[in-house]
């Protein structure tokens, strides 16, 4: 089969203070698939996503951590990071973060 399986990878990072960051998806047909992997200042959390099973988070839950919030409707992931903290995202569709 000659289909090859392709991640895109993109590093988020907020400076002193909380940054919000929007992921969006090229149209509400996508399957909305990715990891989250987020270092809130040293404490990690780790998140699924799809467009039929929203967010899943597969770590342990944390008070310091915001879960991210799908929104298939619009096809945008609401991202939010603590102060000095780490995003990294892996996609199987390409995405726009702002």
């Amino acid at each position: 089969n000659s289909k090859r399986f392709k991640a895109n990878s993109y590093i988020i990072y907020s400076d002193g203070s909380t940054k919000t960051v929007s992921v969006k998806w090229g149209d509400t047909n996508s399957h909305m698939t990715s990891f989250l992997l987020i270092d809130n200042n040293r404490i990690t959390s780790l998140y699924i996503t799809g467009k039929l099973s929203g967010v899943t988070e597969i770590s342990k839950k944390t008070e310091y951590a915001v879960p991210p919030v799908l929104d298939a409707s619009s096809a945008t992931l609401k991202v939010t990071l603590g102060s000095w903290s780490t995003a990294l995202l892996i996609c199987l569709e390409s995405v726009t973060i702002s």
